[in-house]
C-alpha cells in the first residue's frame, strides 16, 4: 500500500514538472519577449461584401434599394435607374483562393512599428511562412493583417486596379502578457474596395449586348489613395478617367401566359440581364460620376450600334461607395 502511494506521488510530481517545464519554455523568451508563434493564435474571419452595411434611404424605396431616378434616353425611351445593395454571397471557391494568397501581419505599439511576418491562411488561422514569428515585449499592441497591397512604411498605396483582391483587417488594444500559455487574437478581414454590377430590366427579352462603363469626365473617379494602417485613415486621393468594357447576356425568348388563367389578361413580364463581371472601385466613389453606353444590340427597335446614348447613373439620393460594399446599378426601361 505504501508503494502505491509513493508511485502516485511520483507520477503527480512528474506531471507537475512537465507542466512547469512547458510553461517555462513559453515564458523564457530572449530578453523576456513573447514569441507570437508559440503563445498567440491568430484567427481570421473573411467578411463577405455588405457584411456590416445597413441600407437606409431618405425616400420610400423598396428593400435594398438605395436610390432611384428616371432618365430620358431620347427616341421615346425612358430608363429608370436605381442603385441597390447587392446581396450575392462570395462562393467557397473564391474564399479558398483568397486564403491561399500571401498575407503580411504587422505589429504596432503606441503607433510605433514593432515587426512584421508573412504567411497564409490555413483552416481560418494565420500560418507563418518558414516558421517565422514576431517577438514582442509584454504590453498593448495593434495588429494589421493585409494582402495584395503595396506598403511604404506605415502607409499603403492603394490603387483601383487591385481592388478585386485587396483585403485588410485591424485588431487593436491587444494586451500581451508572458504569463499566458496561449492567447487568441481575431482578425475580421474586409475587402478594401467596393464592387458593382449593372442590371437591365425591361418588357421585352434582351439580346446579348456589349457596353462601356465609364466616368463622366477625366477627374471624377478616385484612382489611387494613401491608406494609413495605424490611424485607419484615407488621404491624398488622386482621380483619373475610367473606361471598362462590360457584357450583358441574352435573356431568352418571349414569355407567353395568362394572368390567373383569365382570357385576355396577359402576364406583365419583366426581363432582366445582369452583367457577367463586377467592376471594382475605391471607397468614396460617387455612383453619379459613372455612365453606361450600350454599344451593340437592339432594344425597342433602337440599334445601339449606331445610337450610342450614354446613360448617366444619377441616383437620388446620392450613393457614395464604401469599402467592403457591393452594389447593383439597376436600369429599367
Amino acid at each position: 500500500m505504501k508503494i502505491t502511494k509513493i508511485t502516485r506521488l511520483a507520477a503527480m510530481a512528474a506531471a507537475v514538472f512537465a507542466l512547469s517545464a512547458c510553461h517555462s519554455e513559453l515564458d523564457n523568451q530572449p530578453d523576456g519577449k513573447v514569441n507570437t508563434a508559440k503563445q498567440i493564435t491568430f484567427k481570421v474571419n473573411f467578411e463577405d461584401y455588405n457584411a456590416d452595411e445597413e441600407v437606409q434611404g431618405t425616400r420610400a424605396l423598396a428593400p435594398d434599394t438605395l436610390s432611384k431616378q428616371v432618365i430620358d434616353l431620347d427616341n421615346n425611351l425612358l430608363a429608370e435607374v436605381s442603385i441597390q445593395r447587392d446581396t450575392t454571397k462570395t462562393d467557397r471557391a473564391t474564399t479558398r483562393a483568397l486564403s491561399n494568397g500571401t498575407y503580411t501581419m504587422l505589429a504596432y505599439q503606441g503607433g510605433v512599428f514593432k515587426g512584421e511576418v508573412k504567411g497564409h491562411i490555413s483552416g481560418g488561422t494565420f500560418a507563418y511562412a518558414d516558421n517565422n514569428a514576431i517577438e514582442l515585449q509584454p504590453g498593448t499592441y495593434d495588429f494589421v493583417l493585409y494582402s495584395d497591397l503595396t506598403r511604404s512604411g506605415n502607409t499603403f498605396i492603394v490603387d483601383r486596379s487591385n481592388m478585386s483582391n485587396a483585403q485588410i483587417g485591424r485588431t487593436t488594444g491587444v494586451v500581451i502578457t508572458s504569463q499566458l500559455e496561449t492567447q487568441e487574437v481575431v482578425f475580421n478581414l474586409k475587402h478594401l474596395g467596393a464592387r458593382m454590377k449593372i442590371k437591365l430590366t425591361g418588357y421585352m427579352p434582351y439580346p446579348a449586348m456589349a457596353a462601356t462603363l465609364s466616368s463622366v469626365n477625366a477627374t471624377s473617379v478616385p484612382n489611387q489613395v494613401v491608406y494609413d494602417a495605424v490611424a485607419d485613415s484615407w488621404t491624398g486621393y488622386t482621380h483619373a478617367a475610367l473606361s471598362e468594357n462590360c457584357t450583358f447576356p441574352a435573356t431568352g425568348t418571349w414569355n407567353v401566359g395568362l394572368s390567373g388563367g383569365s382570357p385576355g389578361i396577359f402576364e406583365d413580364y419583366h426581363y432582366t440581364s445582369l452583367t457577367n463581371d463586377y467592376h471594382y472601385f475605391l471607397p468614396t466613389t460617387d455612383a453619379s460620376k459613372l455612365k453606361l453606353t450600350l454599344n451593340s444590340g437592339k432594344l425597342y427597335h433602337i440599334d445601339f450600334a449606331s445610337h450610342h446614348t450614354p446613360l448617366v447613373l444619377s441616383p437620388d439620393p446620392a450613393v457614395v461607395m464604401k469599402n467592403n460594399g457591393s452594389y447593383t446599378a439597376h436600369n429599367a426601361s
